[in-house]
């Protein structure tokens, strides 16, 4: 599934066992590949069901992992309390995310 955010960024969660629940403005996503994701409903523009692999983006962060960005060319943006507030906060770019658990992946935000 791909999630739009009002911000124009997107995230492609795998869809198989998907779960998902909406408490207190937050839509929590698990799967069967044990990725897990929030997303606050307020900024959330669209979801649908998306086959194209270019798009594709795994989330592999527990959503309360601590999250620190960097540029591509290896400078240190900030550091984030977890990764919905990092995608939020980006400004359009390509970075690199890695958790407090040494999980990383590289994505990028188009606004």
């Amino acid at each position: 599934m791909e999630f739009k955010t009002t911000e124009n960024t997107s995230l492609v969660f795998e869809a198989e066992g998907l779960e998902i629940e909406i408490n207190d403005g937050v839509l929590s996503l698990s799967n069967a590949s044990g990725q897990k994701m929030n997303i606050d409903v307020s900024t959330l523009a669209s979801m649908q069901f998306t086959d194209n692999p270019a798009t594709i983006f795994n989330i592999t962060f527990d959503s309360d992992s601590k999250i620190q960005v960097y540029k591509l060319d290896g400078t240190v943006v900030g550091n984030f309390p977890n990764i919905s507030n990092a995608i939020y906060t980006l400004s359009p770019g390509i970075y690199i995310l890695k958790s407090t658990e040494g999980q990383t992946v590289k994505i990028m935000i188009e606004k």
